[in-house]
């Protein structure tokens, strides 16, 4: 299986909207409502952000978001995994351990 990894950037907002819908699915989040695509442009400018999605047939099938954090007692910043999801129907064939 061919699976394609992606760094979005300011002009991946369909692949952001995506990645946020893998989310929502996979942590079962009722009510929910995308923000507007000018939240989502300003969130990916972010250079402290970093949003991967797993691609499949040309369809997000996993997700890893990450926040880069300056620490006080070291020069050098960490890397913090927020979320990590892989869509149900890919869970048995691509899991998230093999996304990271």
């Amino acid at each position: 299986m061919d699976i394609a990894i992606k760094k979005l950037s300011i002009e991946d907002i369909d692949y952001f909207s995506a990645l946020i819908h893998v989310f929502e699915v996979v942590f079962e989040i009722e009510n929910f409502k995308i923000p507007k695509n000018e939240y989502l442009q300003w969130f990916l400018a972010k250079t402290d952000f970093f949003a991967l999605v797993a691609e499949h047939d040309q369809k997000v099938i996993g997700e890893l978001t990450v926040y880069i954090i300056h620490q006080y007692y070291a020069p050098k910043p960490s890397a913090y995994i927020y979320d990590l999801g892989v869509c149900a129907s890919r869970n048995r064939r691509y899991s998230n351990c093999e996304f990271l």
